[in-house]
Formats: C-alpha cells, structure tokens, sequence
C-alpha cells in the first residue's frame, strides 16, 4: 500500500539523499555554464571585492560565471544587480538566479536580459527576498517536524 503522506522516519530517509543532490550541483553549474578562473582575470579579485561581479567557490576554486564579462571586463549592469540582492544570499543564490527563468522578466534568464537594469534590480530584490522568506519557512517546516518526531518517539516509549 503505498501512503500518500510519507512518516517522520521515511522524510528522515531523504536527508542523505538530499545532500547528495545539492553536493553535485555547483559542479552541474560549472559544466553549463561558461566560466572563468578569477585569477585569470585582471582585477578579478578587486572587481569581485568591490561588488562589480560576484565569484563562485566549488572546491577550493573561485570562478566567475562568464555573462558577467563584456569584453574581459565586468558588465556594467552586474554591480546593480548584486546590490539589489538582500545580504543574506550567497553566490551560489545569485548565479543560479542569474541562469534560471524569472518571472518578473517575462520568463527571460536575467543573464540573457542583462541591457534591462532596471527590470533586472526589480526582479532581483522580489526574488531575493522570496528566496529569504522560503528559507525561514523551510527552517520552522524542519523544527516543526523535529519537534513531531519527538513527541512521536516520547509517545512510544
């Protein structure tokens, strides 16, 4: 019989499962999408530091999503983009909204409408703080849940 509504001990189950998939997504990401190694570029580090262009770290490697570049140097509507972004998000947050469909672009990757500043900030700052809400639901869901599973388990002894 198959449950529609999985137990505290099979969603215990996904966790490993989980990780495994988020482990190997930074590497997904470098096989798609065009990169360069900050180091290879000159200022990289500087532009990286004085927010004209944000940087990914996949094992002990810092790379540059390339739509970034316009003609080896940062575009200028990055800086923009990345300021509108709420702190709490990391690179990887932002490179993969860069290359995911937006809707508040009309379903356009922003690192395609990049001539677009001021529909990319909008969009940023909307889906910056829909990634900041989702994550502190996704927090009280799993305390929730922990807390369930407690009880469950006092009830059974």
């Amino acid at each position: 019989m198959t449950r529609a509504v999985p137990d505290a001990r099979s969603l215990d189950d996904l966790g490993p499962l989980a990780d495994r998939l988020l482990a190997e997504l930074p590497a997904l990401f470098l096989r798609q999408h065009p990169t360069v190694l900050i180091g290879s570029l000159d200022g990289g580090a500087c532009w990286r530091d004085e927010g004209d262009i944000d940087a990914v770290e996949h094992e002990g490697v810092e790379y540059v999503p390339a739509f970034q570049l316009r003609d080896g140097r940062p575009h200028p509507t990055i800086r923009a983009v990345l300021a509108a972004f709420p702190p709490e998000l990391t690179a990887w947050d932002r490179a993969y909204w860069f290359v995911s469909s937006e809707p508040g672009l009309g379903g356009r990757r922003p690192c395609e409408a990049l001539d677009d500043v001021e529909a990319l900030v909008a969009s940023a700052r909307q889906a910056g703080a829909e990634i900041i809400a989702k994550r502190h639901q996704t927090k009280r869901n799993l305390d929730l849940h922990a807390q369930a599973g407690r009880l469950n388990r006092a009830s059974l002894q």
